[in-house]
């Protein structure tokens, strides 16, 4: 045993480091003391005890949680019936699994790790990189969008200095109009964007899920997990982010041979129209 290693305590005294024995129906480590009294208390009088050969560590991986069958009680499952999806016991396989599929509960435990890393995956390299991509086009976007809409403020109100009394009305008109239009670009942006964080935040919630079902010694739990992980994946993966390409632009416009007024309202009227 390593230096960083410290052997495992009896799981019924958590003083003694001796362990010799392992109960199935309690899913605990024993040391030879304990055994003796567990074996003549009533309720562990039919336990089954496995006898350890080897030091158990505190940090060993575990395998899978030991369950007591539901038809015979004073059996634990040993095998996972493939074909119905159960965990069972040796008694039950000749009656209700008969030639069914029927690997061992340490297999079909690692089996299920194995998928479950899988998910975790898939989370990695194909769905979270999918939106991190679009996030960072809309980002990209974001950008071009903000600075021609701050270009196109910026030329309008120098235009506007050129023009003085009822003019400034119409002005004024155009730049609210501006100002709704990159609103609702921006709050369109802005909404893809949170989109994007709530499936990030789905996805980092999911790989909780993975982690700790991965971590768990309940095959039944996995199972469930496993199902409910790919239709969330699934669901998750058909969502499609909207690129927003539309901007402002400014386009120097042509004075028309009017009345002053009139003709200032129509040039500054000609150059919107040509920022969108």
């Amino acid at each position: 045993m390593s230096n960083s290693q410290t052997a495992k305590t009896c799981g019924l005294c958590d003083r003694n480091t001796n362990i010799c024995w392992k109960c199935s129906q309690c899913d605990k480590y024993i040391c030879e003391d304990c055994k003796i009294i567990h074996s003549k208390v009533n309720l562990g009088k039919e336990h089954d005890l496995t006898r350890i050969r080897e030091p158990i560590e505190r940090d060993e991986l575990l395998g899978p949680k030991s369950v007591v069958c539901n038809r015979h009680r004073n059996k634990i499952c040993d095998v996972f019936c493939r074909t119905c999806e159960e965990l069972t016991c040796t008694s039950c396989q000749s009656i209700y699994h008969n030639h069914h599929n029927l690997p061992s509960v340490d297999d079909i435990h690692t089996e299920f790790k194995i998928e479950l890393t899988k998910f975790e995956t898939q989370i990695d390299v194909d769905i979270l990189s999918k939106f991190e991509k679009d996030e960072e086009i809309l980002n990209k976007f974001d950008f071009i969008h903000r600075q021609k809409y701050e270009e196109a403020e910026r030329n309008i109100k120098e235009r506007e200095n050129f023009f003085i009394g009822e003019v400034k009305k119409h002005t004024q008109t155009l730049l609210n109009e501006l100002h709704e239009k990159w609103d609702l670009i921006s709050s369109d942006i802005s909404e893809q964007k949170s989109k994007i964080s709530e499936i990030k935040n789905d996805l980092s919630y999911l790989k909780n899920n993975i982690n700790e079902s991965k971590d768990s010694r309940d095959i039944e739990k996995m199972l469930r997990d496993i199902k409910s992980l790919g239709n969330s994946l699934s669901e998750i993966s058909k969502i499609e982010i909207d690129h927003i390409q539309q901007s402002p632009q400014f386009t120097e416009g042509i004075f028309q041979q009017k009345s002053l007024v009139q003709m200032i309202a129509n040039n500054l009227k000609i150059l919107y129209n040509k920022f969108w």
